[in-house]
């Protein structure tokens, strides 16, 4: 378990369960990101793009807006402080400085 932190500002960290609703402190769920700097998606793959990045209201309250969202495929969990911490990874993807 690595934590990692809490989000940068004008940035938002979402740790959600398999049909994108968000989890509680203390449960596993994957790591989505979403702020003014996620990106439009991956130059070249429209596949790749379609899979990672949404946009969709995670709040379900009247007049929720839409953020634009990536899927990081990263295994996280908030802690009882407002920290996220890494737990792996959703796939075999390995990452090497950073």
């Amino acid at each position: 378990m690595v934590p990692i932190g809490r989000p940068l500002p004008n940035s938002a960290l979402h740790v959600l369960d398999a049909h994108g609703e968000p989890v509680p402190p203390g449960v596993p769920g994957e790591l989505w990101i979403g702020g003014e700097g996620v990106a439009l998606g991956y130059a070249g793959d429209p596949e790749q793009t379609e899979e990672r990045f949404v946009t969709r209201a995670l709040d379900r309250g009247v007049g929720a807006r839409p953020e634009r969202l990536y899927r990081t495929g990263d295994i996280a969990r908030w802690d009882a402080h407002g920290r996220v911490h890494l737990l792996g990874r959703t796939d075999g993807q390995v990452k090497l400085r950073g």
